[in-house]
């Protein structure tokens, strides 16, 4: 290879050199281009954000502020349902205990207060009424649902009533008398008295039908279902 090659390999190279230089020297000036717009950027975006913070800052209070009162206002609602509904409960529930008290040996007294009421659907009022949920087979629930108004649980104190039983009617108000003589039979000690819990029935019913014939209507029980149920064949449920 000449001289002459030598020399213009050389300077084709210098060129080159020079061009890559200016190339990274472009390429470095955009990039601190971008940083700076970036940053002014930034800035601005996080200007936008004070800026709305502060704006959204009083609705936010506004909103926590009526969310409070809304909660506030449910509690209070919600109170007011249950007084009123304690309030029914107790003018229901009262008047036919002073009847069995006169009409039986158990006496109401005061500090026996009252129980809870509280309506059920059929199916699920029958499940309450085992105390042991496995012995709460679909048979008998099927069986159960088919005659049952009411059942008073000792456990929690608390009568529960079949959903759509009219208690204004002599018969629904009978139905709620014998779960309430199931009441009076726990807090007089009666039910330590008894081999098995279906011999509470006895006296249930029988001034459930007292309390029907006063009032002229059909009895629920004879004598005979009377003494089956409350012989005691089975003591999965309660009373």
């Amino acid at each position: 290879m000449g001289a002459k090659t030598h020399r213009s390999v050389r300077l084709t190279l210098g060129v080159l050199q020079v061009l890559i230089m200016g190339g990274v020297f472009w390429i470095g000036s955009i990039a601190l281009s971008l940083d700076r717009e970036f940053a002014l950027l930034r800035d601005d975006v996080q200007l936008i954000d004070g800026r709305l913070e502060q704006e959204q800052a009083p609705v936010r209070k506004a909103i926590q502020h009526h969310r409070t009162k809304t909660r506030d206002l449910t509690e209070r609602v919600t109170g007011l349902e249950m007084h009123l509904a304690r309030t029914i409960a107790v003018e229901r529930i009262l008047p036919l205990l002073w009847w069995i008290s006169q009409n039986s040996d158990y006496e109401w007294r005061a500090e026996f207060g009252i129980p809870e009421m509280q309506v059920l659907e059929t199916k699920e009022l029958a499940q309450r009424l085992f105390i042991n949920p496995v012995d709460a087979t679909p048979e008998r629930i099927a069986s159960i649902s088919e005659r049952i108004e009411g059942i008073y649980r000792f456990m929690d104190r608390t009568i529960y009533i079949r959903e759509g039983l009219d208690l204004n009617s002599i018969y629904g108000k009978s139905a709620l008398l014998h779960e309430l003589v199931h009441f009076l039979q726990y807090e007089t000690g009666m039910h330590k008295r008894v081999d098995c819990r279906a011999q509470l029935e006895r006296d249930a019913y029988n001034l459930q039908n007292k309390y029907l014939a006063q009032h002229e209507e059909s009895t629920v029980s004879d004598a005979f279902t009377i003494t089956m149920r409350s012989a005691c064949w089975d003591s999965a449920w309660g009373s």
